[in-house]
């Protein structure tokens, strides 16, 4: 396999051969396994269909905005929406990671083109911060708002700047417990004269959701649904299968060339740069495949000793209910005579708690009678 060569100081010329020529926002799992091209908006069954139906028109949709749930500070009111730019297969790890994400069942979605989306005013990735930059922050934000004399130029140039940065703004927390959400990798989209972002059903790239909800929203989308690509788990989605089938890179250089011999030429540049990039992907694909023996070996373990654990939870089970038992049958004989002298208590007769021997130590309570009682100087309950 042909990889880019180390160099040497003197082989310029295999550069063309493998460089990555696509914009960075255009940058997918095949040039690059850690990126997508997309930015997605997770939300559940319920919402899918209102986002669709919401726009101004028939064929627009809007997500409304909020205040992130991960906001814990009062003096943050900026309400946003959010995307994501992780990679489309590890996206339901959302749903682990985070229990309220499972609870809203977050297998649903609406991904957009990360490189159309970013040309829009008000859509950018979110800036995480540690929480001490984060409060001088808003000590400065509120002390512009409070400042009502000699509010200079220079103040309103520095207020107009932290309205823009604000809303984008997210903690790192970095030193809590789950060191936080830089995991999402999370855009936001902020504009505060809007209710959210509203979207034509054409800027749609991909729709994730189950099969049995793919007719509703077809029929919502109508015409625009044959140019979206429908998946009914994230797990399914495959640009590089889809680059091969569709042959669609980014193939430019032709558009250079004067002759047909330059033509051809640089045609087969690009070719050759397309086939070295899916050879390098298939290098980290041959990588994660010969992880699979290991994987299963480990597998096999966990397996063995999750069988291991269940058997040894019946024989406790077992254990507990014996000692339980043990305990019924042995605390009925001390709710039925006095732990000092032995007698039976007659029937009514007032018993006094206990506190001291070896039934009391293993948690059981023993009872004394009145007689006893008085006699070994206790209060008498």
């Amino acid at each position: 396999m042909n990889r880019l060569p180390q160099y040497n100081g003197h082989n310029n010329y295999v550069w063309d051969d493998y460089k990555i020529t696509k914009k960075s926002l255009q940058l997918s799992p095949i040039e690059k396994p850690d990126m997508s091209p997309f930015l997605v908006h997770m939300t559940g069954k319920d919402q899918i269909l209102d986002i669709l139906k919401s726009g101004s028109y028939d064929d627009y949709g809007l997500i409304r905005a909020s205040i992130p749930s991960q906001s814990k500070s009062k003096w943050y009111k900026r309400e946003v929406v959010c995307f994501t730019e992780s990679v489309l297969h590890s996206i339901d790890s959302f749903r682990y990671i985070a229990h309220n994400r499972f609870q809203s069942n977050l297998f649903y979605g609406i991904g957009f083109s990360k490189d159309k989306m970013a040309i829009r005013d008000g859509i950018r990735p979110a800036l995480y911060m540690d929480k001490k930059t984060i409060g001088k922050l808003a000590s400065l934000d509120k002390y512009l708002q409070d400042l009502t004399e000699n509010f200079t130029e220079e103040n309103g140039m520095l207020k107009e700047l932290l309205n823009e940065l604000i809303p984008f703004i997210t903690p790192v927390f970095q030193d809590v417990e789950r060191q936080g959400y830089t995991w999402e990798r999370e855009w936001r989209y902020y504009n505060a004269n809007t209710t959210g972002f509203e979207f034509f059903y054409k800027d749609i790239a991909i729709i994730c959701c189950p099969p049995s909800e793919k007719p509703a929203i077809e029929k919502q989308l109508g015409s625009y649904s044959r140019n979206i690509r429908f998946v009914s788990t994230w797990g399914e989605y495959n640009e590089v299968v889809d680059f091969m089938k569709s042959r669609q890179h980014n193939f430019t250089s032709g558009m250079y060339a004067n002759t047909k011999k330059e033509q051809l030429s640089l045609r087969k540049q690009d070719v050759n740069r397309a086939k070295n990039q899916l050879e390098a992907y298939r290098e980290y694909a041959e990588s994660l495949a010969n992880q699979i023996t290991i994987l299963e070996e480990h597998i096999s373990n966990y397996e063995k000793e999750l069988e291991d654990i269940d058997v040894a939870l019946k024989e406790e089970a077992v254990r507990q209910e014996k000692i339980e038992k043990e305990n019924a049958d042995r605390q009925a004989i001390l709710d039925s005579k006095c732990d000092d002298c032995g007698n039976d208590f007659e029937p009514q007769q007032r018993r006094t708690k206990y506190s001291k021997g070896l039934d009391f130590d293993r948690g059981l309570q023993p009872y004394v009678c009145r007689v006893c009682a008085l006699r070994l100087g206790m209060n008498i309950d």
